[in-house]
């Protein structure tokens, strides 16, 4: 019997010593604002025509994108329609003036963005008060 319960001893620390504890899975974003998204406005004012303003969320919770100028990554969370992003990146090149005044109004947004809304193929974001900061449509 005490031979069993030594062996049952070593063996259970054995096999606890083997196995890893692994991180959860980040939880998916909901698979409406999963995607690519054409924007379309900023506030009220219509992206330049012909200019590369788009944004990409992906399942993992990264956001990568064109701000019109440069390409723009970070990160983003959404809890319900509470959506909010990470600190983001973005090159540094620079552009004529019209594009880089746009560009900087695409980040502003974001910044300020507390809310996501989407209808049908339309994703709009919308700051604290329930104000449109920018809209897209989905290109898939």
């Amino acid at each position: 019997m005490l031979r069993f319960l030594i062996l049952f001893t070593v063996f259970g620390a054995l096999s606890c010593a083997t196995q890893t504890p692994s991180d959860p899975p980040a939880p998916a974003p909901p698979p409406e604002l999963t995607g690519s998204w054409i924007v379309t406005h900023l506030g009220e004012q219509e992206v330049i025509e012909g200019s590369q303003c788009q944004l990409e969320f992906h399942a993992d919770g990264k956001l990568s994108g064109n701000a019109s100028v440069n390409r723009v990554a970070g990160s983003f969370t959404l809890e319900g329609d509470a959506l909010t992003f990470s600190p983001l990146a973005t090159t540094k090149r620079m552009g004529p003036v019209p594009l880089m005044k746009q560009e900087q109004a695409l980040l502003d947004a974001l910044a300020r963005t507390a809310r996501a809304a989407r209808h049908d193929d339309t994703l709009t974001l919308l700051d604290t008060d329930g104000r449109a900061l920018l809209s897209a449509r989905t290109s898939d």
